[in-house]
């Protein structure tokens, strides 16, 4: 995956039909644990500026059988050129293109 088909589509944060994106993630931290979020919604972070610190954030969710989203921690923080999975794609890391 490109990058920039990855910034295009997860900085889309609703659905077409209105709901909020469902996505999962494995990137690596900056302390070098690569961590896994099976369902994460995006979400902003208290930064000044995001696309300058190469930086994106989501929202591990828990999804109820009758829809409802419930947050189950807190935000992560995680630079985009490090993401090793995301959405049953193969990851960024290595195949950055702009």
């Amino acid at each position: 995956m490109k990058i920039y088909n990855f910034l295009n589509d997860f900085d889309d944060a609703y659905n077409a039909d209105g709901s909020q994106k469902i996505v999962s993630l494995k990137f690596i931290a900056k302390d070098g644990v690569e961590h896994f979020i099976p369902n994460g919604i995006k979400c902003g972070l208290n930064v000044g500026n995001m696309q300058l610190f190469h930086l994106r954030g989501i929202q591990p969710v828990k999804i109820l059988k009758d829809g409802k989203i419930i947050p189950i921690s807190n935000p992560k923080s995680f630079r985009w050129y490090l993401i090793t999975f995301y959405d049953n794609k193969k990851g960024l890391k290595g195949d950055i293109t702009f």
